[in-house]
């Protein structure tokens, strides 16, 4: 009977050893749990050793609010979102920073095309706050990205392709075209005026005319003048038949200008009443932009040729009624931010430069660009050029020196229908660099002429003198 009573009290003492050395066990096991956190930081990076419950700041999973849900309603997970993205271009690289809506890591890819395979960098550490350096780039290029997101949750979403444009390490622009042309046709002949560029290294205008519609080839259509005069009379011209002339600036460097064009109706004496008639357009040859064009019959269409009211506001239609956006027009000023030509998009410039307004696919020979003003009055009518430094396709913008709004449509001959493929709207801020150019200019003029001024002073001054000289050995012999 005593064995059995101490059996079982030492199964008993067993028992309530095991229990507290697993009491201890569990409660070191919690201190050590405990001790071995790393402090939360609060830098919006979830680094290692935090979490969602150590760190929340960190790591803490932002959603943004959802519209409720209609009933029977499938959810999805939300896609992690970029926020003030904001890109930084140099010469050879770029800085783009961006935020996450969610802790994430980031792989960027970039490259000369939307495929992007020319370069990829991939972060390591959850972050809220993003930013990379791209480097070994091509100045004067442009460069697209896509950012891809992976979220703690393993949840995954892609930014589509943006681009930007690096810093051109000299103006690659086109020299500048003839500004303020105008005709005026009499009995004489057509009657051209204009004003070169004032530039350094202008050369002389050349002036191509054509029968059917502008070109924008220096090379296209009948040479009628070459020259450094700002005035050309056209003789040899039928009486009511109606020009389209393109002049060209051209520099010492053999650079054309990308080209401002002009039509004009020569002079009838015996003018007939208006008539309505059906606009005729003939076929362009385009196997060679160099060969000179000469139609021989003539084609009836539904559109004229003559110079469109502006439309702002409604929408690019192709054939068929589509919306156009296949080719993407770009606008900037040399060294400034190059924003793309969008229809809703307001593009602040400088009215004291010369804008362009460039794409990097194809422009054809007659493709070309009408500027209106706010009152829609057209401005100015520019052609497109190949541009062999930037390797793009210009039209340059004389500069805008007038404050206010200005549009742009941008067309082109399809099936020989004038259709309009891009358009936009240039904003010109009060001219305070004229004011401040014009005071210089003033000062200038005075240092210029410091001394001449300081000429007629001592002259002044030797004309007194020699004036009391002669009034004092007056009054000594009056004396």
């Amino acid at each position: 009977m005593k064995n059995i009573k101490r059996t079982t009290l030492s199964f008993i003492a067993i028992i309530l050893f095991n229990i507290n050395i697993s009491s201890v066990l569990a409660q070191n096991n919690s201190i050590q749990v405990e001790l071995g956190v790393i402090g939360c930081n609060n830098n919006g990076i979830c680094e290692v050793g935090e979490s969602i419950a150590s760190c929340p700041v960190d790591c803490a999973v932002v959603i943004p609010p959802q519209p409720p849900e209609a009933p029977g309603s499938v959810a999805f997970p939300q896609d992690i979102v970029i926020l003030n993205l904001a890109i930084q271009p140099n010469f050879t690289n770029a800085f783009i920073t961006w935020n996450s809506s969610e802790s994430a890591i980031s792989t960027i890819r970039w490259g000369e095309t939307t495929e992007v395979r020319e370069g990829t960098l991939k972060s390591i550490v959850y972050a809220l706050n993003h930013k990379v350096e791209l480097i070994n780039l091509k100045p004067g290029t442009m460069y697209y990205f896509t950012i891809e997101s992976t979220g703690v949750n393993g949840k995954n979403s892609t930014h589509p392709p943006t681009y930007f444009f690096t810093k051109f390490p000299k103006d690659t622009t086109l020299p500048s075209n003839p500004r303020n042309v105008k005709t005026f046709a009499d009995i004489n002949g057509i009657t051209l005026t204009w004003e070169n560029p004032n530039e350094e290294n202008f050369s002389y205008v050349r002036i191509m005319r054509h029968e059917d519609r502008f070109r924008g080839n220096p090379y296209l259509g009948k040479l009628i003048y070459e020259g450094d005069e700002e005035r050309f009379l056209d003789k040899n011209v039928i009486p009511g038949k109606k020009y389209f002339y393109t002049l060209f600036s051209r520099d010492i460097n053999k650079n054309f200008s990308s080209g401002v064009a002009v039509s004009e109706t020569a002079y009838l004496k015996n003018k007939l009443p208006p008539v309505k008639e059906e606009p005729t357009e003939k076929p362009i040859e385009t196997k060679k932009e160099e060969d000179i064009v000469t139609p021989s019959k003539e084609k009836e269409t539904k559109k004229n040729t003559t110079p469109l009211q502006p439309n702002i506001g409604v929408p690019l239609l192709d054939k068929g009624g589509v919306k156009k956006s296949d080719i993407a027009f770009f606008v900037h000023q040399y060294n400034q931010v190059v924003e793309e030509l969008l229809p809703n998009k307001k593009i602040i410039i400088d009215g004291n430069k010369s804008t362009i307004v460039d794409t990097d696919s194809k422009t054809l020979a007659d493709d070309f660009l009408n500027v209106f003003d706010e009152n829609k009055k057209l401005i100015a009518q520019y052609l497109f050029s190949f541009n062999k430094d930037s390797m793009r396709y210009q039209s340059v913008i004389s500069p805008l020196e007038k404050p206010g709004t200005y549009f742009i449509e941008i067309f082109r001959y399809r099936e020989n229908i004038l259709t309009k493929i891009a358009e936009g709207t240039l904003f010109v801020e009060g001219n305070f660099i004229a004011k401040n150019e014009k005071s210089v200019n003033n000062f200038q003029y005075i240092y210029e002429n410091y001394f001449l001024y300081i000429l007629i002073l001592l002259l002044t001054l030797f004309l007194i003198i020699v004036y009391l000289l002669l009034r004092r050995k007056k009054q000594e012999k009056q004396g």
